[in-house]
């Protein structure tokens, strides 16, 4: 019943593999066969131990837990799968094992009703034992000889190289705003800086007084919690990753105010385009905005002037004498909208291009 189901749904949804896949697959992508196997096949067999008492309860569903697990972080590790891939297997092989467990009941208590002496015929031991030998064989001939080919590994596509990056915006090749992880728009992109190497553009901004962010983890997530519940600096804070192109910001950075509080910071994302300039220089796309105060005291709420914290993060880099203006750009009609977390903002639509000096 469970690979019966995996094949229609494949069918029906049709889903590309993932493009980066690590093996060669040619079925759809939803549902995950192997996770939905997993919870059908481990959790069966670890029911059956426990029905043999050669598990306890708690060490059978620990088991068949982690195993489901384990698999289903396989497929996204290999990147043969989406996280939607698994989680709708794990789902199907789930329902199929209650079937499967709650037909086996229901039969073994029909039996027991109906002869609870018969004895088994002779020969069936030895039949079941042949059988599960083969079985066991069969498996390992598989696991030893079988081969998958390897996908063909993706080769980066050659750079474009443009002298009118404003242009791209007005043509749509470059997006002008950010995203939420399902694709929805957010804060306008209103930076834009050309820099030999993204060391660089760090080293600038730091030079600026403005700091790398952490990635966000336990560690690093649990420690501005902290600093947020007691009001306390964090100057390296983790940032919320925003989207564009589909892609996670590559680097993020935050400058604390005079209040010295995590509570409230400036801040700015970057993302590395796929664009260059004809010297060779990257082209970092940027969205800055102000964090000025807590959301239910779990994220931050920003600012709906987010051309004040554009204006603000161009004042500081000019500064240095580092950065010069090459250009001030219409990216978007002038609009209002709301981030993910429903905080509004609004903008000219302008946003600034920014050299940095080699």
């Amino acid at each position: 019943g469970d690979v019966v189901t995996v094949a229609l749904l494949k069918r029906i949804f049709d889903r590309p593999r993932p493009a980066l896949r690590y093996f060669v697959e040619h079925s759809g992508s939803f549902p995950s066969g192997h996770a939905a196997i997993a919870v059908a096949f481990y959790g069966s067999l670890c029911f059956i131990l426990w029905r043999l008492r050669l598990f306890g309860p708690v060490t059978a569903v620990l088991l068949a837990v982690s195993l489901a697990f384990l698999i289903g972080l396989s497929r996204i590790y290999l990147l043969e799968h989406y996280l939607s891939d698994v989680l709708n297997g794990y789902l199907i092989g789930g329902l199929w094992l209650v079937i499967g467990i709650a037909f086996a009941e229901w039969q073994a208590e029909r039996a027991g009703l109906r002869n609870s002496s018969r004895a088994v015929p002779p020969g069936w031991h030895k039949a079941a034992l042949g059988l599960m030998f083969a079985s066991v064989l069969t498996a390992g001939s598989v696991i030893t000889f079988y081969e998958k080919p390897l996908s063909v590994p993706v080769v980066a596509a050659a750079p474009l190289v443009a002298t009118d990056i404003p242009a791209l915006f007005r043509q749509g090749i470059l997006p002008a705003f950010t995203e939420t992880i399902t694709g929805d728009p957010q804060e306008p992109v209103n930076l834009v800086i050309t820099a030999q190497s993204a060391g660089d553009l760090t080293a600038a901004l730091e030079q600026a007084g403005w700091r790398s962010a952490v990635s966000p983890n336990i560690v690093t997530l649990s420690r501005a919690a902290w600093a947020v519940w007691t009001n306390q600096p964090d100057p390296n804070a983790p940032i919320t990753p925003y989207f564009w192109q589909g892609m996670p910001n590559s680097m993020a950075f935050q400058k604390p105010t005079d209040a010295q509080t995590l509570r409230q910071r400036h801040h700015v994302r970057f993302w590395q385009s796929d664009i260059v300039t004809p010297a060779g220089d990257a082209v970092f796309v940027g969205a800055a905005s102000f964090d000025d105060g807590m959301d239910w005291g779990v994220t931050h709420h920003i600012a709906p002037d987010v051309d004040a914290e554009r204006d603000f993060l161009v004042g500081d880099l000019t500064a240095t004498g580092l950065f010069s203006v090459s250009a001030k750009f219409m990216a978007t009609p002038a609009q209002s909208g709301q981030n993910f977390n429903g905080d509004p903002w609004f903008t000219d639509g302008d946003a600034v291009q920014l050299t940095l000096s080699p």
